[in-house]
């Protein structure tokens, strides 16, 4: 009987002991726990994460508010009512250069405007196209004649591959304008950008507006 007793006692101690231990390791994981959330580098890393999955929902949109875009992680654009948004990938004409990503922004399937990032980044957005008069700001927007923003313009027309005339915003240095020129010959100095901005006929129409950093 007392060996039986003794027995009983040697269980019971090594269940206390146990179960002693289960709560050392459990208060200890705990702790590893909240040292690893006051982590700045594993705050960091979360913030981020929340920053590029949060998407806004716009009702309008402005040639400003596209501004606002640049250097924007290409997944955090804003859904914007009415416009249907749609993620492509852009390969490079030569071969040379990695794919990198677009976002097109449509209504009733007319093109709207383009977000595009870069080879070197192809999270971020580089470059913003505007391609419709439906976004606007004041006198600015596609369509309008040179006559009328003339006065918004810096007096220098930009490098530009030949057939294109593209001349860039004093007060936005970011936004540039790309003219209308199909319809001139490629035997005047104007379709090689070899005029000066005083030169350039008041009814030349804005075919696109582009921005980006510059």
């Amino acid at each position: 009987m007392q060996i039986l007793m003794r027995k009983i006692i040697d269980i019971r101690t090594k269940l206390v002991i146990v179960f002693g231990i289960g709560i050392v390791i459990l208060l200890n994981s705990r702790c590893v726990q909240n040292v690893s959330d006051d982590n700045p580098e594993n705050q960091a890393v979360e913030i981020q994460d929340r920053a590029v999955s949060h998407i806004e929902s716009w009702d309008t949109v402005t040639i400003k508010d596209l501004i606002s875009l640049l250097d924007k992680h290409i997944d955090s654009l804003p859904n914007i009512e009415k416009y249907k948004k749609e993620k492509i990938i852009i390969e490079d004409d030569e071969g040379y250069a990695p794919n990198w990503f677009a976002v097109k922004y449509l209504y009733q399937n007319n093109l709207i405007f383009v977000t595009e990032s870069n080879w070197e980044n192809k999270n971020i957005v580089h470059r913003i196209t505007l391609y419709s008069n439906e976004i606007k700001e004041g006198k600015l927007y596609v369509g309008q004649t040179f006559g009328e923003i003339r006065n918004l313009t810096r007096n220098k027309i930009e490098a530009s591959p030949d057939g294109e005339l593209c001349i860039v915003l004093n007060k936005y240095p970011e936004i540039s304008i790309l003219l209308d020129i199909s319809n001139i010959p490629d035997t005047s100095p104007l379709y090689y950008g070899a005029v000066r901005v005083s030169e350039i006929p008041d009814s030349l129409k804005i075919e696109s507006i582009v921005i980006m950093e510059r």
